[in-house]
């Protein structure tokens, strides 16, 4: 299938040891309980979403309302049972101007082709906003979730980590960011997902759905972040294993 993305010349610099990080959370993830796995399927994750979690898949990843055919994937567990115990999900979309600029539009847009009405309190994140500097090829990560039996169990330290390594190599982006609350963000679970840049109010919603807090902080990883965390991992492991 003929991508709709402007070409690069460049690739993952080291394939090799971002393919062994991968290996290494997916051990991981298997010693902690969960067996991983991927799928292209949209749809399928969209019926997943709700059956598990007893709510409609988030806007962004509502294959009935956006374009998502090759350009999305999603990263589910299956504990000892068989049953679905974690999922998230990675979409890429091409940002022309830059992702402070663009993303107020993206997100209510979609929201509104839903029929559910989001009105910010501003129109772009405060000035110096690092995602003013963002643009290209930019994979959004959300729709994290563990299941209830599985926390305490580091399995947040693994799966998130897991599926920006799929997506590092899958399609070596310019940035990858997402968005979570208050308590997520005073709580650490940003550095818990090794995202290294964090940045307080760069939504805030005035009108929004319950399951939205009005507050919502920016996680993001431009590429050379994603480099660095694949090279820091690796050396993680290797002294470790010394």
């Amino acid at each position: 299938m003929r991508s709709n993305f402007p070409v690069g010349i460049s690739g993952v610099p080291d394939p090799m040891k971002a393919s062994m990080v991968a290996c290494k959370l997916h051990q991981f993830a298997v010693e902690a309980g969960i067996e991983p796995f991927i799928s292209n399927s949209m749809e399928e994750f969209a019926e997943v979403r709700n059956r598990l979690r007893n709510q409609a898949v988030s806007p962004m990843f509502d294959p009935s309302i956006t374009g998502l055919e090759g350009k999305a994937f999603w990263l589910g567990g299956r504990n000892s049972e068989g049953r679905i115990v974690s999922l998230q999900a990675y979409r890429i979309d091409y940002i022309d101007s830059n992702l402070a600029e663009w993303a107020m539009g993206w997100m209510s847009g979609l929201y509104m082709k839903r029929h559910t009405l989001m009105v910010p309190q501003f129109i772009t994140p405060p000035h110096n906003s690092r995602s003013a500097s963002v643009s290209g090829r930019i994979v959004y990560h959300g729709e994290i979730w563990i299941d209830r039996e599985l926390r305490g169990k580091k399995i947040f330290e693994i799966m998130p980590f897991y599926g920006m390594t799929l997506a590092y190599l899958k399609w070596y982006p310019d940035a990858m960011w997402g968005l979570i609350g208050n308590y997520m963000a005073t709580k650490g679970y940003g550095t818990r997902m090794r995202y290294p840049h964090l940045e307080h109010s760069f939504f805030r919603w005035s009108v929004h759905p319950e399951d939205i807090p009005s507050n919502e902080w920016l996680v993001l990883a431009e590429q050379t972040d994603l480099d660095y965390l694949m090279a820091e991992f690796d050396l993680e492991m290797n002294v470790t294993q010394v």
